[in-house]
């Protein structure tokens, strides 16, 4: 037999098993030895717009995962100590501007951004922006929320307990409680209550942080 015709050798058939392989939709025809790609022009247009809407679906999830975590979240249970966890009231601070919290029974202060809620009773706040030098007082178990309107601080209350309430609790909010400035702090100091010494100090706008 010449060796025109001498039968494919183990390689060759080989090779043409691996062609076969290839020459698949979606893979590469080399049984003409060109890799010419075989596909559907509609089926990759519709993949490449289904690949197109998923992407923007997940850049949208994206952005609203990322302007939640955008939000001032601030676990009060980590930084409050517990004689400061006082149930029956809290603060929210629904102003453009840091405020700041004296805990119930304590001289510690907290921060509270635009926003953000207290969740235990306090003492009072102060405004260092829009009332330097000055506390608000709260008496006890008020929830208390504090806003700007027409640029002028407003404080508002309510409480789990309307008979309380009915009975005089804003009432007595407005006689022993409200803005106090140097000379209030002067006068409690005096009667050895250093209690209010902390929130005072931050009530000075070049010390307070409202960044």
């Amino acid at each position: 037999m010449s060796a025109a015709y001498a039968a494919p050798t183990n390689s060759e058939a080989a090779l043409a098993d691996a062609r076969e392989t290839f020459a698949e939709p979606g893979g590469f025809d080399y049984r003409d030895g060109s890799p010419a790609l075989l596909f559907d022009e509609l089926q990759l247009e519709q993949q490449l717009e289904a690949r197109k809407q998923a992407a923007e679906a997940e850049a949208t999830t994206q952005s609203a995962a990322n302007a939640e975590a955008k939000k001032p979240q601030y676990d009060y249970q980590k930084v409050v100590l517990p004689i400061d966890r006082v149930e029956g009231g809290s603060y929210t601070n629904h102003s453009p501007f840091v405020t700041w919290v004296k805990g119930e029974n304590s001289d510690r202060v907290y921060p509270v951004p635009p926003g953000v809620t207290f969740p235990w009773t306090i003492d009072g706040f102060a405004d260092p922006i829009n009332r330097p030098g000055e506390v608000y007082k709260v008496i006890d178990g008020l929830h208390t929320f504090y806003n700007l309107v027409d640029g002028e601080p407003s404080v508002e209350f309510s409480s789990n307990n309307k008979l309380a309430a009915i009975a005089g609790l804003t009432v007595a909010q407005s006689l022993k409680g409200g803005w106090k400035d140097a000379s209030w702090h002067a006068e409690i100091r005096a009667q050895t209550d250093f209690g209010w010494d902390n929130l005072f100090e931050i009530s000075r706008p070049n010390l307070a942080s409202n960044t």
